[in-house]
């Protein structure tokens, strides 16, 4: 941790980050790159267009006119998410695993996207980040609801919550979503690194959260210097949460239909269909004997686009759909469920597949 605060104090005097992207699949539409060395190592990210923000918006007064989103390979750790939002003048925010950085000059041809990338400061608390903060000290009203054994985890429907989790929960009610590295968040984590300048925390506020010493009183403090500091009034009566329209589901293109006819083609026989998907981890044995449809569509993904996100992308979101919409068909897990009904005929599945091709064919260019 110290090594990195000490790349990004240095990265204070260096000038933006050149970031060059070319289209490496066109099918998908995800574009490759990079901007140089960045956070101590250099990292290769891919962005894709998305139709809104996953992690909440920054500004409640406007809107970014396009959203990429994507991942950057992070040293000794899996991909991290990234998110691109961009504004009518070229200006925009890269979303990273490391904080939120401005961008500008962006500009795209047929053939390159670049843009220049700030990473000397993080980008500046926003309104709705002091409403975040406000929230979060409100919810945080006694010990009752305080967890003082913090995880980082943070399911929704929890009923107690420590400092990252009333952060992360009062921020999806404010912002319609949640970033780790939010600026409401990241003032909070600079007024611990002053009040605990000499203790070894790896995760500052889970630890802060979790220190034997830290009271309740001295959360309420850590909240209240935070609006200060935003200029932000903890008297002013809180609004009501957020109204969220759906989660952006993934954009369907030509490729999601192409996808589709690869999965027939893999189950162009009864021989060929393994009507015993067995596997709950989501993964696909070369030895497997036939192909289950669900290990239909992550070879077929594979196959077609180069990649499988895991069942997140549109295909995977439409299969679901499409097996929700079937009169009488009720099933948890639904491609595995639906693969190993013996209800099921064979040329029930090719049904299936038509039908499924056909939704996504409705969706393209939507």
């Amino acid at each position: 941790m110290l090594s990195l605060i000490i790349a990004i104090l240095a990265a204070a005097s260096a000038p933006p980050a050149h970031c060059a992207f070319h289209e490496a699949n066109a099918l998908v539409h995800r574009w490759e790159g990079g901007c140089g060395p960045l956070f101590e190592q250099t990292p290769r990210m891919k962005l894709e267009p998305a139709r809104g923000l996953e992690s909440g918006r920054w500004r409640a007064d406007i809107s970014p006119s396009a959203v990429w989103a994507g991942t950057m390979s992070d040293s000794g750790y899996d991909d991290a998410a990234l998110e691109l939002e961009l504004y009518n003048d070229k200006t925009g925010i890269l979303r990273t695993a490391y904080g939120w950085y401005a961008v500008r000059s962006f500009a795209r041809t047929r053939d390159s996207m670049t843009f220049a990338l700030d990473t000397s400061a993080e980008v500046p608390p926003s309104p709705l980040d002091v409403e975040i903060i406000r929230r979060a000290d409100a919810m945080l009203s006694s010990n009752a609801v305080w967890n003082r054994a913090d995880n980082r985890r943070c399911p929704a429907r929890a009923t107690t919550w420590s400092i990252y989790c009333v952060l992360d929960r009062a921020a999806v009610a404010t912002s319609c979503g949640t970033h780790h590295r939010r600026p409401a968040m990241e003032a909070v984590r600079g007024i611990i690194d002053e009040r605990t300048a000499n203790r070894d925390y790896h995760h500052r506020l889970m630890d802060y959260n979790n220190d034997s010493t830290t009271t309740l009183a001295d959360v309420h403090s850590l909240f209240r210097e935070a609006l200060a500091r935003l200029h932000g009034s903890e008297d002013q009566p809180l609004g009501p949460p957020a109204v969220c329209p759906p989660p952006p589901e993934p954009i369907v293109t030509v490729a999601d239909t192409m996808i589709v006819s690869q999965m027939e083609r893999l189950l162009s026989s009864a021989d060929l269909w393994n009507k015993h998907d067995a596997d709950s981890l989501d993964t696909c044995p070369a030895t497997m004997r036939g192909v289950t449809l669900r290990c239909a569509l992550s070879r077929a993904s594979m196959e077609v686009a180069g990649e499988y996100d895991g069942g997140g992308g549109a295909v995977a979101r439409e299969a679901r759909r499409a097996i929700d919409a079937l009169p009488h068909r009720q099933y948890d897990e639904r491609l595995i469920e639906f693969n190993n009904d013996p209800a099921i005929s064979f040329d029930d599945l090719r049904r299936y597949l038509e039908l499924l091709k056909s939704r996504l064919a409705k969706e393209i260019g939507r």
